[in-house]
C-alpha cells in the first residue's frame, strides 16, 4: 500500500493542526548517507507520528530505516553532530578543476593522447604527479567514451568561406521538385572482401574447442583484396511522379571472355577487367552513353531540367564544360556542377551513402570474383535502401548544410540525427539564395 494512501498517513494529516507541507514524505535511497537536513526531517516526522499513536519502529521501517535510527539521530542532535562523517578511503586526486584541466588536455589533442601522454601533459602544466591507472579508472567511472578514427579534410581559410557560400545557397534546398532533378555522383572502391570485424562464437563453439588458433579464418594468399571501380548516382525519390531515386551504378571494368584455362577456371568464362586509369576520358564516356540515357530514362518524361552535383576530382574538371555543351541540347537539359573543394560532406554519396552499401556489401563473404561482386553491389544498390530512407538522407543532407553554415564552413560538427527538425517544412523549391 502507498504511504499516501494508508491509514494512519491519512489520519496524521486528518488530526495535525499543521499544514500538509510540514511532514514531508521522506524515504531513504539504497547506498546513500544522509545529510544533516534529512536526518532533521527523519526526527520531525518520527515525533509528529508519536503524537498520532504511530510507533517509532512502523515511521523508521517506512522510511527505509534500521530500528535505531532515531535514537542515533537523537544522540547525535543533542551532541550537535548531525553532518555525515568523510567517506571512507583515501581522497581522490581529481577534483573538479583537475577534471577541467584534463579536459582542455583533451580537446587540444583532438583525443589522441594515450594515458601515459595525457598524465605526463597534466603533470607539466599542474604540477600534480597521477598515474596512468589512474586515468584509466577515471576514464570508465566519469564515463568518457571511445570514438571511431575518422578522417575530415584539412581546410584553408579559403575552403572554408567556399563551404560557407554553398551551404547558403544551399541552406533550405530541398533538392529537387517536380520540375527539377537533383542528382549526386561519384566514385569509389569496392573491396572483394574484408578482413575486419569481430567473430561470434555460440556456446556449442566454444563446447567444441573453436576459438584461438582453430577458430582463426584462413588468411588469403594477399592482403590487398582486388577492388571495383564503380559510378554511382543517386537522387531524391519523387513519390508524386514514381520515381524511387535511383539512377544506376556502373562499374569501371570491361567484361571479357577468358582466353585460357587455369585451376580457379575454364576457359571462355566471362571475366571482369577492371579500367587501369579512369581519366578525363574514361569519365567523359561513362557519363554520356551510361549516366545521361539512365536520367533521361528515368525522369525524361516530366523533369523540366536536370542537375548532377559532381566533386573536383582531375577528371571531372577537364571534362565537365564539354559535357556541359553536350546536355544543353539534350532533353531535359543537364548541367553539371561542382561542389565546394574539401568537402565530401556535401555529397550524399560520401556523406553517407557509400559507407552503408559497403557495409552491407561485406556480409556476403562467398564473393569469388568481381563479376560476382559487381552483380551483388547492383543488387544491394537496388533493394537495401527504401524510398523512405532515401527521402531520411536527403533530409539529412539539408540538416548538414545547415551546420556547415553555423559552423562558418568548418567540417568540426556533430553530426545532426535530428534531422527531421532540421529541414524546412514549406513547400519544396529549387532557389538557391533566401533573402534573410
Amino acid at each position: 500500500m502507498d504511504e499516501s494512501q494508508s491509514p494512519h498517513h491519512a489520519d496524521l494529516h486528518e488530526h495535525s493542526n499543521a499544514p500538509r507541507k510540514s511532514t514531508p514524505v521522506f524515504a531513504r535511497r539504497a547506498g546513500s548517507n544522509l545529510t544533516a537536513v534529512m536526518k532533521l526531517m527523519f526526527l520531525r516526522r518520527v515525533d509528529a507520528g508519536l503524537k498520532h499513536g504511530i510507533s517509532i519502529r512502523e515511521t523508521t521501517k517506512r522510511c527505509g530505516m534500521g530500528k535505531n535510527a532515531y535514537w542515533t539521530y537523537l544522540r547525535q542532535e543533542s551532541e550537535g553532530r548531525l553532518e555525515p562523517k568523510p567517506k571512507f578511503g583515501r581522497q581522490r586526486k581529481l577534483d573538479r578543476s583537475s577534471k577541467e584541466v584534463l579536459y582542455d588536455i583533451n580537446d587540444e589533442a583532438r583525443g589522441t593522447l594515450t594515458f601515459q601522454e595525457m598524465a605526463q601533459a597534466f603533470h607539466e602544466r599542474t604540477g600534480m604527479k597521477i598515474s596512468a591507472a589512474t586515468l584509466h579508472r577515471e576514464f570508465h567511472r566519469t564515463c568518457w567514451r571511445f570514438q571511431p578514427h575518422r578522417e575530415s579534410p584539412l581546410l584553408s581559410d579559403q575552403h572554408m568561406e567556399n563551404r560557407r557560400l554553398w551551404a547558403l545557397r544551399n541552406l533550405d534546398n530541398c533538392w529537387g521538385d517536380d520540375k527539377t532533378v537533383w542528382v549526386d555522383i561519384d566514385e569509389t572502391m569496392l573491396p572483394l572482401y574484408q578482413n575486419k570485424g569481430k567473430r561470434k562464437l555460440s556456446p556449442r563453439d566454444i563446447s567444441r574447442g573453436v576459438g584461438g588458433h582453430t577458430g582463426r579464418i584462413p588468411r588469403r594468399k594477399s592482403n590487398k583484396p582486388p577492388k571495383l571501380h564503380v559510378l554511382c548516382a543517386i537522387a531524391k525519390p519523387n513519390r508524386k511522379r514514381k520515381f524511387d531515386g535511383r539512377v544506376g551504378l556502373w562499374a569501371f571494368a570491361n567484361e571479357e571472355l577468358t582466353r585460357r584455362s587455369s585451376k580457379n577456371r575454364p576457359a571462355g568464362v566471362p571475366e571482369l577487367r577492371p579500367i587501369a586509369s579512369v581519366d578525363a576520358e574514361v569519365w567523359e564516356r561513362y557519363m554520356l552513353k551510361e549516366v545521361y540515357p539512365a536520367l533521361q530514362v528515368k525522369v525524361g518524361q516530366w523533369a523540366k531540367k536536370i542537375i548532377i552535383q559532381a566533386d573536383n576530382a582531375t577528371p571531372h574538371k577537364a571534362s565537365i564544360q564539354r559535357l556541359n555543351v553536350h546536355g544543353a541540347n539534350c532533353v531535359p537539359p543537364i548541367e553539371i556542377i561542382k561542389q565546394p573543394s574539401q568537402s565530401p560532406d556535401t555529397n550524399l554519396l560520401d556523406l553517407c551513402f557509400f559507407s552503408s552499401l559497403k557495409s552491407r556489401i561485406a556480409k556476403y563473404r562467398s564473393l569469388t570474383d568481381l563479376l560476382q561482386l559487381r552483380e551483388k553491389a547492383r543488387e544491394v544498390y537496388v533493394t537495401w535502401h527504401s524510398e523512405e530512407k532515401l527521402v531520411k538522407l536527403w533530409a539529412l543532407k539539408t540538416a548538414v548544410m545547415r551546420r556547415i553554415f553555423t559552423y562558418d564552413g568548418e567540417n568540426q560538427f556533430k553530426m545532426p540525427h535530428d534531422v527531421l527538425a532540421g529541414v524546412p517544412t514549406r513547400t519544396p523549391s529549387n532557389c538557391a539564395v533566401a533573402k534573410r
